[in-house]
């Protein structure tokens, strides 16, 4: 058969008019083509002779040129046989059969693999992998996958059934969120968000897709977890299927911020959640007038001062160890005052040895809790310090040298190991010895794996454990901490001889100036938005606390940056500035916590302005719609009421409420021709609501006619 007939035939089967091309042409000599792969269940004539099976062949000509165009190719130099040696019936077979495509692994790297799976990326694939799992919510070698429904779900799994009747399902399998955006699920309700974790290594990069599945059904049956974008343009939640039964490890209800286990029994949040009072800067500086509470290093300023210091690498190393380490009795009532004044004492002559290396640094403690709910419950924190690979003077140092003061000081302190943070590689644990212990994956900042560097820590000090035929202490980590910022010049100028790099109040203050000024760099959006008083109706101060540490978990699960600011609109309204936060995940946070309105803040950096946003619900239930829009501020550092206080002299007002003292005097003359005039008369004048709430009202009353 020359080209010409060969092409005519291969346009009728493309037709599926098999009947016809083997009446006009007969079957293709196949013999002696390459068999690179199978379609299973894919065979038109099964069941006509039953000498062929009901898979398909994949036949090549092995004498065609390769040439760029595969389509081309594969059009005329590819067939599909019922017998792998080519000598049974031949057929083109439908897209969708192709999906199931199989090739050989003597092929998959070859012209012929990628005719079916696509065009190897090589080093590219790896930069796009590696880009893709820095957004996966990974924690450790865990990644947290959230799952919301409508459904309360009871058997503490989350497994495939009817849609919107058991647990909400995508075409295949099951799916969840898995990024570390809070992503909403378009598809289904929200009462119930169910909170699972599963090992890194079952989860599939399927966006990248390096092994080049053809189709995601065919990379779920190899993989137990497949992840890709919700979305083409790469903007929305990372999406993981997976026909796995999954464990439900703790459930969020939505309708009342309430958290439990996978046995629907309630967690006591306020035990979880408990940030320390007090710091601990007495124990290298007695004496100390500071009093302030220690500084989550998620919050935007401990994060970005973490990350700036640290662009040139750094180490992080303790100078504390347990009991067993100094043959101290655990049951002993002395003991641990005893180990307290050991470590204090190590604490204090590893500041003066890197204080003497010219290094600056900064204390870092890991937060934990002890044997949580029982009489022995107690809040314990490893002192570890992050040591830079710069000057006291500002310049950068040789990271070789750094590590090689590392190395010294964990022979000293009798530490296993520390970790090493280089300038563009990966995180890992150098032993005393200088032996390469363990690489972390991915390029990632101290504050992305400080749980399992603590958490490693606190496994360590907890030796004696075992030494004492005695149980190991349960703990779970908390968060990770820095010391305040100094409160007086005396201290400020003794801590900073010291070479400890801290937090500074001006440093607060003209970051949140940058933001609101557009002139923050690499800033793309923020929202001002809070969790008191949903849709204006007051609350107790305890129930809007409840609500603001749930908001504060949600920020932290996210992995958002954030900075809590105090509004005052004739009542106090605690809220927090997102930087960095999508619309979608801005009114997501406002959904959830039934907020009457949200800001949402568009900077450019260009002309150093920001764009205010102000999306607000007309009733409960109702979305959030944009209604007011303004390009400026107003400066409220001097007035007494209606602002947002985002440092001790730093006070601004959004003007989307303009000439408030006007409405009174015009209230009662419009009532007659205002929508809802009476709804919105008394809900303005009722103390159920606040002040902020009425506020708006008088605003609807005065500028609707």
């Amino acid at each position: 058969m020359n080209l010409e007939e060969t092409i005519k035939r291969m346009e009728l089967l493309s037709k599926y008019d098999t009947k016809k091309a083997l009446n006009e042409w007969g079957e293709p000599d196949c013999k002696g083509w390459l068999n690179i792969g199978v379609v299973p269940d894919s065979n038109p004539f099964f069941g006509r002779r039953e000498k062929d099976g009901n898979d398909m062949y994949i036949m090549v000509n092995p004498n065609a040129e390769q040439i760029d165009d595969m389509s081309t190719f594969r059009y005329r130099n590819v067939t599909y046989n019922t017998k792998p040696d080519g000598t049974g019936l031949s057929n083109n077979l439908p897209v969708n059969d192709l999906r199931r495509v199989k090739i050989y692994p003597e092929y998959r790297d070859t012209y012929y693999g990628d005719l079916f799976l696509g065009k190897r990326k090589g080093e590219q694939g790896e930069i796009m992998h590696k880009e893709f799992m820095s957004n996966l919510n990974i924690s450790g070698d865990k990644v947290i996958l959230k799952h919301d429904s409508s459904v309360k779900i009871t058997d503490g799994v989350i497994k495939k059934g009817k849609t919107n009747s058991y647990s909400n399902n995508s075409d295949i399998g099951i799916y969840f969120w898995g990024s570390k955006k809070i992503g909403s699920d378009p598809s289904n309700g929200q009462t119930y968000t169910y909170i699972c974790t599963v090992p890194l290594s079952d989860v599939y990069d399927f966006e990248t897709n390096l092994e080049r599945f053809p189709s995601l059904d065919q990379a779920m049956q190899e993989h137990k977890y497949c992840a890709q974008y919700w979305n083409k343009d790469k903007s929305n939640a990372i999406v993981v299927n997976t026909f796995s039964r999954t464990p439900i490890q703790a459930i969020r209800d939505n309708t009342n911020g309430k958290v439990y286990n996978a046995n629907w029994e309630e967690i006591d949040m306020q035990v979880e959640s408990k940030k320390p009072k007090g710091n601990f800067i007495n124990e290298y500086k007695p004496n100390t007038c500071n009093k302030a509470d220690l500084v989550s290093i998620n919050e935007v300023n401990a994060k970005s001062m973490l990350q700036r210091h640290g662009d040139s690498g750094f180490i992080v190393i303790s100078p504390c160890r347990g009991f067993a380490d100094f043959k101290l009795d655990p049951n002993d009532p002395q003991s641990k005052q005893k180990l307290s004044e050991i470590n204090n004492q190590r604490v204090r002559e590893m500041i003066q040895q890197i204080k003497h290396s010219g290094y600056s640094y900064t204390p870092v403690y890991g937060g934990f809790i002890e044997n949580a709910g029982t009489e022995d419950e107690e809040n314990v924190y490893e002192r570890s310090f992050v040591i830079y690979n710069k000057r006291r003077d500002g310049s950068e140092g040789d990271i070789k040298k750094l590590i090689d003061f590392g190395q010294a000081l964990a022979q000293q302190y009798n530490q296993d190991s520390f970790l090493v943070k280089a300038r563009g590689e990966k995180p890992k644990y150098i032993t005393q010895n200088g032996d390469v212990d363990m690489e972390f994956s991915g390029n990632t900042s101290f504050n992305d794996f400080s749980q399992e560097y603590f958490t490693d820590l606190h496994k360590n000090t907890d030796k004696y454990a075992k030494d004492n035929n005695r149980k190991p202490t349960r703990f779970s980590y908390v968060e990770s901490y820095i010391n305040p910022a100094p409160q007086c010049y005396s201290e400020r100028h003794i801590r900073s001889l010291n070479g400890e790099i801290f937090l500074t109040e001006t440093s607060r203050r003209q970051k949140a100036q940058q933001a609101v000024n557009g002139k923050l760099s690499n800033l793309k959006s923020f929202a001002i938005l809070t969790s008191d008083n949903p849709m204006g109706k007051k609350l107790s101060s305890s129930e809007n606390a409840s609500n603001y540490e749930s908001l504060m978990k949600d920020l932290k699960l996210g992995n958002f940056l954030y900075f809590p600011v105090k509004g005052k609109y004739n009542d106090i309204e605690h809220s927090v500035i997102i930087y960095n936060i999508s619309l979608d995940d801005a009114i997501y946070l406002g959904d959830t916590y039934n907020q009457e309105s949200i800001i949402y803040c568009i900077p450019n950096l260009q002309n150093s302005s920001v764009h205010y946003e102000y999306w607000e619900r007309s009733a409960e239930g109702k979305p959030l719609r944009k209604t007011i829009e303004r390009d400026e501020y107003v400066d409220a550092t001097n007035d007494k009421d209606m602002f947002t206080q985002i440092s001790r002299k730093f006070k601004i007002r959004i003007p989307f409420f303009e000439n408030i003292e006007k409405v009174c005097t015009f209230i009662k003359s419009r009532m007659k021709t205002v929508n809802n005039a009476e709804k919105l008369l008394n809900e303005s004048m009722s103390n159920k609501y606040t002040g902020k709430h009425k506020m708006i009202c008088r605003y609807k009353l005065y500028t609707q006619k």
